[in-house]
């Protein structure tokens, strides 16, 4: 039987082990900054969420307050109604006589004659 080899194992830098060393290293600082930076989000997300609520909070307590605010004047009109001042008799103003109405209103007086009252919107020969 032959005699075995002697495996040769070599004696210089080892550059492979070191590099994936110094990438393990950076991988775990990346990781712990993400982390860091997850808690960051974590805190400020859970801050925008209780200024978020408060807000809510306000509003639905200005609207409870609104509907008790409604409710009091309701209350107040029903107790007291508002006095209605009933108007006095106005003589209402007579509608205006249409070109038509004022035609026929003034047909016999144009016909006999007479040029003092013309119908409105009439336009005379020679005025402006």
């Amino acid at each position: 039987m032959p005699a075995v080899p002697l495996v040769q194992v070599p004696t210089g830098p080892n550059w492979s082990l070191l590099r994936n060393l110094v990438i393990i290293i950076f991988l775990l600082g990346a990781i712990y900054g993400m982390y860091r930076a997850y808690e960051w989000k974590k805190v400020d997300l859970a801050r925008q969420k209780k200024e978020q609520d408060e807000r809510e909070q306000l509003q639905k307590q200005a609207r409870i307050e609104e509907e008790i605010r409604a409710r009091k004047a309701r209350e107040e009109a029903e107790i007291n109604p508002p006095r209605v001042v009933r108007p006095v008799n106005i003589p209402k103003e007579p509608e205006p006589e249409t070109p038509l109405e004022a035609l026929a209103r003034l047909k016999p007086l144009l016909a006999g004659g007479e040029r003092e009252e013309f119908p409105p919107d009439t336009h005379v020969r020679g005025s402006l």
